[in-house]
């Protein structure tokens, strides 16, 4: 094992002054685990290079020991690389390579460098792409913001008619008196370059209209407090969804059923089943409104179909897509969504404030 380094995780950086890449990478450190030092340490190694593949060769100046990569779990990628050349050359070459996981994560960095992500403390793993992978893989369980994390259904994305990538974006936050990594937003493209950033708001929406998240906490006006906000968690949630067009016009209907669970709320407690309704209707309410002006934003601010309703559409008629394709900017920026919600709230774990 000592002729080995185990790469947990690479961040992909650019040299400002020499225009190099600058690559990061997250070892697993054998040797703290014969130590009994109570789980794995991470080592980092710095390598720079014109192409990524000239970067890990350089390695060999510094390591005797062979890289390791069939368990690397997350690949992160600067916000500027990703900004102003894209990921398609990167993704491409990690996915030429025989030895590397196809199922590894790939995520954005909110910070300046790539690899300040990776040189962190993990609260649950010392091993920060450990960490950062578990929590993707929790988000993709709840259906919480991008779904093709993994590198093979990112580059499917980009090369899929009538797709949008959207990629998950961590930042590092303090903690005490540790650095920490944590997730902060949801990066969409435009073909394979960063156009934008959906914040942790537009995230929950945005999962809300494209799928069946739970484990999502919706915040709503106080009916009995004004100017305080009421929590809710989102236990269950089933969603049916039609997507159409007709006569040349995208008309969106969704349908949302959900089971939520009050978390702060500022009254004493329903005391009828008819308070309990119109409590309900009104949280449905409010859900409807907040998700048709959320898409109506995404079409006037953004003006990209991130929802992916080119591919639903070419999926269902690829001729009528073909047709239209070349004006789909417009005919997205057009569209029409209904939201229909149902809201019903399970009574324990509530936690009341006067």
């Amino acid at each position: 094992m000592n002729e080995i380094d185990i790469v947990a995780g690479i961040a992909v950086d650019r040299d400002e002054e020499t225009g190099e890449y600058q690559l990061l990478l997250e070892v697993i450190d054998l040797n703290s685990l014969k130590e009994g030092t109570g789980g794995s340490n991470s080592l980092y190694i710095e390598t720079s290079g014109k192409d990524i593949r000239e970067a890990l060769l350089n390695t060999q100046r510094r390591l005797y020991s062979t890289l390791f990569f069939s368990n690397m779990e997350v690949l992160v990628i600067s916000k500027e690389i990703a900004e102003t050349e894209g990921i398609h050359d990167v993704l491409e070459f990690f996915l030429s390579g025989a030895e590397v996981r196809e199922a590894m994560s790939i995520v954005i960095s909110g910070q300046d460098k790539a690899a300040d992500i990776l040189q962190v403390s993990g609260l649950d793993s010392k091993i920060a792409s450990f960490e950062i992978e578990q929590m993707v893989r929790n988000y993709q369980k709840n259906h919480i913001g991008a779904s093709s994390v993994d590198i093979f259904q990112a580059y499917a994305a980009l090369e899929e008619e009538g797709r949008c990538l959207l990629l998950p974006v961590f930042k590092t936050e303090k903690n005490n008196n540790d650095t920490i990594v944590e997730a902060c937003a949801t990066a969409y493209f435009e073909e394979d370059k960063l156009v934008g950033m959906l914040n942790e708001e537009a995230t929950r929406f945005y999962s809300l209209l494209v799928g069946a998240p739970t484990e999502i906490v919706l915040s709503v006006p106080s009916l009995s407090e004004p100017g305080q906000d009421d929590s809710y968690l989102v236990d269950h949630c089933m969603d049916k969804q039609s997507v159409r067009l007709e006569e040349g016009k995208l008309v969106i209907s969704r349908e949302l059923e959900l089971e939520v669970t009050p978390q702060v709320v500022h009254y004493f407690g329903i005391q009828s089943n008819q308070q309990e309704v119109e409590l309900e209707q009104y949280l449905s309410k409010v859900l409807e409104a907040r998700l048709e002006g959320f898409f109506g934003k995404i079409q006037r601010e953004v003006g990209i179909d991130v929802f992916d309703y080119a591919a639903k559409v070419y999926q269902q008629d690829p001729e009528a897509y073909e047709a239209v394709k070349d004006r789909w900017g417009e005919i997205f920026q057009d569209a029409e969504l209904t939201v229909n919600a149902n809201i019903q709230i399970r009574p324990n774990g509530t936690i009341l404030r006067k």
